[in-house]
């Protein structure tokens, strides 16, 4: 007997009194009642298993289900309103469990990709949604570390943190008329918490992205992926150096309560104009090479790093301006890269990497990147390795 499905006023009334749309106003909660998708599922039904890309959020109606992060741990729920892969909203990220229905179960299903067309239109409309779902995440984290799953807590967490590193790897290099990069990010691809992206406009516009946050568990993780996914929908927008600084602070606003250091850059680079903007929060590592005097200079701060967690609303970052022209070289990195020691205890230093940029600058930018990597390599004496590792170059053609 096929089950009653909800009525529009049930569906609104029901996400109300969820924690994703607690204290949501009302015409949010009625645009998200929009984009769900009612399912019902019979008893041992399987939702999706560990490793399967995530591409939905799913809300627990009624019924129950089992999480299963292997064949010996297992969380059992039947909260009505219990949200089911969370992460899968704002990023497709692999899942961290298997999922098994226990008993006819009800379900409402969000699809990321209508959740971020609700972004493009409205961010300060579904703001809070982001809010929300990151204290659902670490509420859940906390009543299991706090249960008799103390386990299952501590897989879900390394899982968690795991699944969206990957997820933050550029997925290849651009190569454009002109604009070309190359990338590396460690033997691992475990970037810690370092984001690093870059978003082509046109043949002669590209914005790139560059930030580290240093905290304790998947938080910095989070944060991140949250960061690309208000990245992605603001430059196709508005890529202009403020509106995306903007909208990056409003995003770390929702892991305010979370102790975790924050820097980034992002810069807008224009080959027709000639011109690279950018606002620097507190990320030290960025070196352009100027093809012109062959001389190397540093994209430096131009805010605090505490600008990205002060309570102002009315985010002004400091935007500055210099030359891009025809074979410049940006060059970003990790600090790591800088600490890299040798069996003398002494590290491989700015100078080092300065003088090795210069030497390569006639090269592509897949190979200046290589001759990096060998000059570490030669200096720490083993094959720079570990996730801290990462190297970008971008060169104008």
């Amino acid at each position: 007997m096929e089950r009653t499905r909800l009525l529009s006023s049930e569906k609104i009334a029901f996400l109300r009194n969820t924690d994703l749309c607690a204290g949501l106003p009302v015409e949010v909660i009625e645009a998200i009642s929009n984009i769900t998708e009612e399912h019902n599922y019979k008893a041992d039904e399987i939702l999706f298993h560990k490793g399967d890309i995530g591409d939905s959020l799913c809300l627990l109606v009624d019924g129950g289900i089992s999480i299963q992060t292997n064949d010996n741990l297992g969380l059992e729920i039947s909260q009505s309103g219990t949200c089911i892969g969370e992460m899968a909203l704002i990023e497709d990220v692999s899942r961290s469990a298997t999922v098994k229905v226990k008993e006819d179960t009800k379900l409402l299903r969000i699809i990321r990709h209508d959740f971020l067309e609700l972004l493009e239109w409205n961010f300060q409309a579904v703001e809070g949604v982001f809010r929300v779902l990151n204290a659902k995440l670490r509420s859940n984290l906390i009543d299991f570390a706090t249960s008799e799953n103390k386990e299952v807590a501590k897989q879900e967490s390394m899982q968690i943190t795991k699944t969206i590193q990957q997820s933050l790897l550029p997925s290849g290099e651009i190569e454009i008329p002109n604009i070309t990069t190359a990338s590396y990010f460690g033997s691992t691809g475990n970037l810690g918490g370092t984001y690093y992206d870059r978003i082509p406009l046109t043949e002669d516009r590209m914005g790139v992205f560059i930030g580290n946050v240093v905290g304790k568990g998947p938080y910095p993780a989070i944060l991140n992926v949250m960061i690309k996914s208000c990245l992605h929908s603001q430059v196709a927008f508005d890529p202009s150096v403020h509106s995306v600084m903007t909208i990056i602070k409003q995003t770390i606003r929702y892991l305010a309560d979370v102790q975790m250091d924050i820097t980034g850059c992002y810069m807008l680079i224009d080959t027709a104009a000639h011109k690279l903007k950018f606002a620097n929060v507190g990320y030290r590592s960025i070196l352009l090479y100027c093809s012109e005097s062959r001389e190397i200079v540093e994209l430096k701060t131009t805010s605090n790093s505490l600008a990205f967690l002060s309570d102002d609303n009315h985010f002004m970052c400091d935007e500055r301006e210099v030359g891009w022209q025809p074979h410049d070289i940006l060059i970003l990195f990790s600090d790591a890269i800088m600490e890299k020691q040798n069996v003398n205890g002494d590290a491989y230093g700015i100078d080092r990497l300065r003088r090795t940029i210069i030497a390569a600058a006639d090269l592509s930018p897949h190979e200046i990147q290589w001759r990096i990597l060998r000059d570490l390599g030669d200096h720490v004496t083993d094959a720079p390795s570990g996730g801290s590792t990462m190297i970008a170059v971008i060169k104008a053609g």
